[in-house]
């Protein structure tokens, strides 16, 4: 069985709240936001009594549970990353409380600005877990890391077909130039065959430890190089003017003894100088600084603060 602390589960969603309130937006009744609230809210309460609710299709477990964790994650990901010191722009905060728009970024949703711009938000606050100087500027986030300026685009894709002439290509050119180090962040959350692998998973009926991640991490980089072309298409990209890296941003639905769990996954189909290379360690640090996310957010002054919390065994859940 995994374990899950419900008094952990959700324990942001009022820190968030409040940041929200305090810049003049309320969450509007019926939104999106609001909807992953409660299902966070109703997770919390399940788990009180050891076990999620019963969900009959991968769809609808997909959708819940997406915005169960997926609230979960970002609102504890942001209380971190402001605790720590990020400065947010009220254009950020705005979008994630936008009314109409779906800002639950851990799974497929409608394209919108909102929704681009909440996943710079995301990618704001881990690279506060890991960088220095983290500001959301062109591309979309700079920050420095070992020595390097990076330059990071945010891309949100929902076409499988053109990701590499279409948001990698974009994300390079508007990257170019603009640090000493160039990233290509791309949230794949609606073109990953996300149902297909919550099925194959649920047959394989895993039990608790590092092999249901183990798993994962094989499908994501056999589906990048199988379904999405990877070694073509990144042949085919124009050169960039400086070493860039390119990461795909998969939230993977894990059942495990018959209970969910999430697998928050960045998988990078191309680095700069392979494993060796400054894009590569960027993207381990932001893996490790994830790992404990999930775990209450424990409220110290951010001149405490001295680095990410320590690893644990990657995914935290299951």
């Amino acid at each position: 069985m995994i374990e899950h602390d419900p008094t952990a589960i959700g324990s942001s969603l009022d820190w968030l709240r409040n940041q929200l309130r305090s810049h003049g937006i309320a969450i509007a009744e019926r939104s999106a936001l609001d909807l992953a609230f409660a299902r966070c809210l109703e997770l919390r309460q399940c788990f009180e009594v050891h076990r999620g609710p019963r969900l009959p299709t991968p769809r609808e477990q997909l959708t819940w549970f997406g915005d169960a964790f997926g609230i979960d994650f970002m609102s504890k990901l942001l209380h971190r990353a402001v605790l720590d010191g990020l400065d947010v722009p009220k254009k950020l905060w705005s979008a994630l409380g936008n009314p109409t728009a779906d800002v639950i970024l851990t799974r497929a949703g409608k394209p919108s600005q909102a929704r681009d711009h909440v996943w710079e938000l995301m990618l704001g606050a881990l690279c506060q877990r890991v960088a220095t100087s983290v500001v959301f500027a062109e591309p979309d986030v700079r920050c420095e890391f070992r020595g390097d300026q990076l330059a990071i685009a945010a891309k949100v894709s929902y076409r499988p077909r053109n990701i590499w002439d279409n948001a990698v290509s974009k994300g390079i050119k508007q990257a170019n130039g603009r640090g000493s180090l160039g990233l290509v962040a791309v949230n794949a959350a609606n073109i990953a065959p996300l149902k297909t692998w919550l099925r194959s998973c649920r047959r394989r009926g895993f039990s608790p430890g590092p092999r249901p991640g183990e798993w994962a991490s094989a499908k994501t980089a056999r589906w990048c190089d199988l379904a999405l072309d990877a070694e073509r298409g990144v042949v085919t990209l124009e050169r960039p003017a400086m070493p860039t890296g390119i990461v795909f941003f998969l939230p993977i639905l894990l059942i495990v003894e018959e209970q969910p769990g999430v697998f928050f996954y960045l998988h990078m189909p191309s680095t700069w100088q392979g494993d060796g290379g400054p894009d590569f360690a960027f993207v381990s640090a932001l893996c490790e600084a994830s790992k404990t996310i999930l775990d209450r957010v424990d409220e110290v002054h951010p001149d405490q603060v001295s680095g990410p919390p320590p690893a644990r065994v990657y995914p935290q859940r299951p």
